[in-house]
């Protein structure tokens, strides 16, 4: 039995898995139209971080719950430690990179050229009359119609992988559920006002709020804090981004609390510390279902760059044909013409 499962390090555990999630809950996690406060009636389960499936349910736990600094002090002592080292490696190198050569470019002028604006007096109005233009140019219908386009095209990325690669049905299931994913979200930019001045200067609201919740004028300060300060302040900034979301009917929370997942048995032929988990989600309204490729670092689990296959375009090699493979029959995505949606009843996970 393993009373307090190890793993290398924070970072290698959460930094993939949590990429891939806020990616989906992003993208995903549409037309969760309610907030409907959830009374549990007992504790969540622990999520074991030496199963396979946790590569999935951990980052989406952290993400739902809001609460790094929580998760990070749950780990083993050891896994504490070697993240503090890891903290003060990056404090050091950043104030290299601050005195180093003049006019070098530093990684941090990107987050604190964004986090100046938002910070700057009268932001949200001032963000408003930079993006009107484009809010008058900005046609749902274009959008929804071009989202539609590209779910069409989908099959078209496996069709043009080689060997293995297109015969994966894997991929195929992959590629099918984010055709009917991107169809979905094609419907929904026609009624979430993405082009409402109104929504716009909500949602900028809960963005400025979030920056200011930092309590930092630029990254550098929150960098020259020790770590479980800054995973703290993560928390008030992470629940603004998710409000600013909900102002387009996005609910990460309500997506995040839908993400199951279940390990398939062993492969004979997987490699060693290779796992297949079926993860499911609900996203506008629907349940989805597909395969993920996990692999095992250390003692814990995390998502296999492969997942990415089939949209890095044509691998090298042929099939044991020596040529191209066929395209993969995959359904065609529905039409991108127009299409009258009233909104649906609330949906709750």
């Amino acid at each position: 039995m393993h009373d307090h499962p190890k793993v290398t390090s924070m970072r290698c555990l959460l930094v993939p898995s949590l990429a891939a999630i806020l990616a989906l809950s992003v993208s995903l996690g549409a037309a969760e139209t309610v907030v409907t406060p959830v009374i549990a009636a007992q504790a969540p389960a622990a999520i074991d971080p030496a199963t396979p499936e946790s590569a999935v349910l951990l980052p989406a736990r952290v993400l739902r719950d809001n609460d790094f600094k929580a998760f990070f002090l749950s780990l083993p002592g050891d896994e504490q430690d070697k993240a503090r080292t890891d903290w003060a490696a990056a404090q050091q190198a950043a104030k290299a990179a601050a005195t180093g050569q003049p006019g070098a470019p530093n990684p941090q002028d990107g987050i604190n050229a964004v986090l100046a604006r938002l910070l700057a007096p009268g932001a949200v109005d001032a963000l408003l009359a930079e993006a009107e233009p484009q809010l008058a140019q900005m046609n749902p219908q274009e959008l929804s119609q071009g989202l539609a386009m590209t779910a069409g095209f989908l099959p078209m990325m496996l069709g043009g992988q080689q060997g293995a690669a297109a015969k994966d049905p894997g991929n195929v299931k992959r590629i099918a559920a984010l055709q009917g994913l991107l169809t979905d979200a094609s419907q929904w930019v026609l009624t979430a006002g993405l082009n409402d001045k109104a929504k716009l200067k909500e949602a900028l609201g809960h963005l400025v709020a979030g920056a200011q919740a930092l309590g930092a004028k630029d990254f550098s300060e929150l960098q020259a804090l020790p770590l479980e300060d800054f995973l703290a302040r993560l928390s008030p900034l992470i629940k603004e981004v998710k409000a600013a979301l909900r102002v387009y009917d996005i609910e990460v929370d309500a997506f995040l609390a839908s993400v199951t997942a279940t390990a398939d048995a062993p492969a004979a032929d997987a490699p060693p510390g290779q796992r297949t988990i079926t993860v499911s989600i609900k996203a506008f309204g629907k349940p989805y279902s597909f395969p993920l490729t996990v692999e095992r670092s250390g003692q814990h689990w995390i998502l296999s760059p492969s997942n990415a296959a089939p949209f890095k375009g044509p691998a090298g090699g042929g099939d044991e044909a020596g040529g191209p493979a066929a395209p993969v029959e995959i359904a065609p995505a529905a039409p991108a013409a127009p299409v009258d949606i009233t909104p649906a009843a609330p949906v709750t996970p």
